[in-house]
């Protein structure tokens, strides 16, 4: 009997170390990229230019749409420079 529960608090404590070193290894990623992102200033944002192509025109409320629905998802990090139907 003594022998199993040796063997269960050494799986515990082996389970426990694992999990907190992994733990360990995510926290600081985590804590590195916020600092790096924080140290590096981004760039000012330049002023959105949709310019559709005069031959394929793309009406003004798809085009708000499109900015609308990219803006949400990338959070603003991301400027449309050129829209063009394929």
């Amino acid at each position: 009997m003594q022998d199993i529960n040796q063997a269960l608090l050494l799986l515990l404590v082996g389970m426990l170390t694992v999990f907190l070193i992994l733990s360990l290894v995510v926290f600081t990623g985590w804590g590195l990229i916020r600092f790096t992102n924080n140290l590096i200033q981004s760039p000012k944002k330049a002023p959105k230019a949709i310019i559709p192509s005069p031959i394929h025109r793309i009406p003004r409320k798809q085009l708000a749409a499109i900015a609308a629905a990219i803006e949400i998802v990338t959070e603003g990090k991301v400027t449309i420079e050129k829209i063009e139907k394929v």
